[in-house]
């Protein structure tokens, strides 16, 4: 649950900087997931 609300707010983040970053953070999540 942790990880999904700091992606959550990591994703809010990177849509105000940029679209670009959005997909950063997905990848991250994706990664923590496969841990």
């Amino acid at each position: 649950m942790l990880v999904q609300i700091t992606s959550n707010c990591l994703m809010t983040s990177s849509t105000l900087e940029s679209g670009r970053d959005v997909q950063l953070a997905r990848s991250t999540m994706s990664s923590w997931k496969s841990s």
